[in-house]
Order: structure tokens, then sequence, then C-alpha cells
């Protein structure tokens, strides 16, 4: 009796804590950022999803990139784990900038649906899954006719926006506005873009030391005009024409023009960008500054001449994603004023549970000629009012995290998530 009842509760133990390898619903691991995770798991409720890719039956990565009319281009890749009839399997989902985001959740989910059907088809589970075919609204359809018909706009996209803030306690006081101004246009062929921002902060500190108060005022202002132009040459091939205009305080700078024409490869082509993309981009251009103070080479304005060079790698694959840079550039006509900087971010799923995650970006400054050469006091350094001098700039974040137990994640509970 007494090894009856041993056997019994063993068994019980090993069925609660034991993950039973027959379960029939298909087994998905979906990553990508930006994404409503909890919204998914919410109206997705005929797979199981879990935490790690290894386990799964199907991997699903989500990516996604701006379209010219300011909506979004989801890309969605499928990656089938023991499947001998579905392949690999791309879908696009298309929102518009008029979208709510109840809309832009709807789409998204119902694509991330659609492409599981031949996975779940093979496994003998279509028969389970009721597909409702939900109506189009009105904007969404009014959306569709529009990319159907002549667009009156051309592809032209227009934006303003404002926006300011206050803060404030006993001893200091501050207050910042921003006004952004945006007009662009973009074509298979064609990327035009305008934009202009402006930025002012103020802020007023009261010190008093002895009695005595003292009042220290700060102010920053900054501002940028950027005209652009880019042509797709090739499928590999870009070119481009950049003008930019610029008002920096903090930088020393009262006035900034430059001009820089520039070309540009993709060993990749640029319809896989949302998976891969290895660019070399070259400009070249003149440049007028002009300065609040004497600078350190006791300049108050001066014309230069400058180029640039940058090698870019970004991959986004079912064991994380990686992306690379390495830029430099100098002044004309030696190289004695320049600059390159490095940087490597890294998110890599080790084994089963395990993720790691490493970024990376270091700079060698030699090309500071915007310095005054006034004597930068313990106040403008504390403040932030000034760019200081230096030779190297550098930060850096590593992370690792191990996630075991249930390798389900289909339950959405946020009761007071967000009160402690």
């Amino acid at each position: 009796m007494k090894y009856t009842f041993i056997a019994l509760l063993l068994s019980i133990f090993l069925t609660t804590f034991s993950q039973n390898p027959s379960i029939q619903k298909l087994t998905v691991f979906v990553e990508g950022r930006g994404i409503d995770f909890n919204y998914i798991r919410n109206n997705v409720k005929f797979v199981d999803f879990v935490n790690d890719s290894k386990i799964a039956d199907v991997h699903v990565i989500i990516s996604h990139k701006s379209t010219g009319g300011g909506g979004t281009e989801y890309t969605l890749s499928y990656y089938g784990n023991g499947f001998d009839k579905v392949g690999e399997i791309t879908l696009s989902c298309f929102t518009y900038s008029f979208d709510t985001q109840v809309q832009t959740r709807d789409k998204l989910t119902a694509s991330l649906k659609a492409g599981l059907l031949p996975y779940l088809n093979e496994k003998g589970d279509l028969a389970s899954v009721y597909i409702n075919d939900q109506s189009i609204s009105e904007d969404e359809s009014e959306g569709k006719a529009a990319s159907q018909t002549i667009d009156k706009w051309k592809n032209w996209v227009f934006s303003l926006g404002i926006d300011g803030g206050f803060s404030g306690e006993e001893q200091k006081k501050s207050f910042e506005y921003a006004m952004r101004l945006e007009a662009r246009k973009i074509t298979d062929q064609w990327k035009i873009e305008n934009d202009y921002d402006y930025e002012r902060g103020e802020s007023k500190i009261t010190n008093i030391e002895d009695g005595e108060e003292e009042i220290i005022r700060t102010l920053r202002i900054e501002q940028d005009l950027d005209i652009n132009f880019v042509y797709s040459l090739s499928k590999n091939w870009s070119w481009g024409l950049f003008f930019r205009g610029n008002q920096d305080t903090y930088r020393n700078n009262l006035m900034s023009i430059e001009l820089r024409p520039a070309i540009q490869y993709n060993f990749f082509p640029w319809s896989e960008v949302d998976r891969r993309a290895f660019t070399i981009t070259y400009n070249i251009g003149p440049s007028y500054n002009e300065y609040y103070e004497t600078t350190i080479l006791k300049k108050d304005l001066e014309w230069l001449w400058s180029e640039n060079l940058e090698l870019r790698l970004e991959k986004v694959e079912t064991w994380g994603d990686l992306e690379v840079w390495l830029e430099g550039g100098h002044y004309f006509p030696d190289f004695e004023n320049y600059f390159y900087r490095a940087g490597f971010d890294l998110a890599f799923r080790i084994s089963k549970g395990l993720s790691f995650t490493f970024e990376l970006q270091a700079e060698s400054i030699h090309n500071q000629r915007y310095l005054p050469e006034s004597e930068l006091s313990f106040e403008d350094l504390l403040l932030n009012n000034r760019k200081p001098p230096t030779a190297f700039e550098y930060s850096g974040q590593i992370g690792i995290r191990y996630q075991f137990g249930s390798i389900y994640n289909n339950i959405v509970n946020q009761r007071l998530s967000d009160n402690y």
C-alpha cells in the first residue's frame, strides 16, 4: 500500500511539471520590435505561443519600415520546423497614416493568422480554425481606392508639429518648446525629404549662498533645415544630393550651410532591406560656417571642404539581429582635422531560454574646429551650455537574460499592471 501511494504521488508530480510533447496545437514563437504581443495572444487562439524559437513549430519575425504616405509596411517572415510541404513564407501588411491603433493591430494580427494557415494545414489542424472575414472600414476602403486611382497629391505628404514643456522647483525652473515641419515625397524611383526643426530651451537657477542670491540663466537654441534628394539608379546603386542649414548655440554655430552629393551601394537588393543590408556610402562637399565666438583656430567664419565614408551592415535572422557600422571623415586639404566612429549592436539567442545583448559605440574626434577660444567655465560644463573639447567619446551596454519554466505563453493578465 505504501509503494502504491508513493507511485501515485510520483505520477502526479511528473504530470504536473512535465511539458506534454504530444500537444496537437501548433507552437509559434513571434518576435519583432514595437509589436503589441498581448493583443496578438488574446486574438490568436488556435496556436500555442512559446517563449523560445528552438522549440517552436513556426518561428515568425516581424519587421517594419515607413512608407511614403506616412504609413508602415510590416514584413512577416515565417520559418517552419519539420514541415515538408511548406517552405519559408513572407507576407506584407500595409497600414496607413490615418489608421488607429486598433486598426493597425487588427491588420497585423489578420496577416499573422493568414501566414500560419499553411502550417496548420500540413499539421492537420486547419479544420479547427474559424476564419472571420471582417468587413473593410470606410476609411480603409477610401485608402485602398486612393492607391488604385490617381493621387491628387502626387505622393506628397506634409506634416506640422509643435510641442512644449515646463518644470519647476524651489530653486530651478525650465521651459522648452519645439516645432517641426515636414514635406516629403517617396516613390520607388525618388525620395524627396524636406525637414525643418526648431528647438529652444531656457532655464533659471537660483543659488543662495551666505544669504546672497545668485541667478543663473541658460539658453539653448538649435534649428536645422534639411533638403534631401535620393534617386534609385538600380537595385543596388543610389545617388543623392543633401543640403543642410544649421544653427546651434551648444556648438558655437551661428550659421552653417552644407551641400553634399552622395553615392551609395548596397551589396544586397534594396527589396530585402527589412531583413538585410550591407551598404557603403561616400559623400563630399563644401560648407560655410559662421560662429558666435572666435574659435580656437582664430576663425569667425570659414569655408571648408570635407568628405565622409561609411560602411554599415544590418541583419535580422532567426537567431537574433545584428548592426555594425564604421564611419570616417576629414576636412581638406589634409587629414589633420578628422573623425572616425564605429558601432556594434547585437541581440543573440545563445540557447533555449538564454539570450545576450551587447551594444558598443566609440568615436575618435579631431575635428572640433567650432570650439570657442574662451575658457570653458565650470558652470557651462555643469549646465551643458557648451560642447567641451574632447578627443574621444564612447558608450556601451551589455545584458544577459535567462528564462525557464513553462514554455507556453498564451495567457494575458494586465490586472494592477501599472500600480506599483
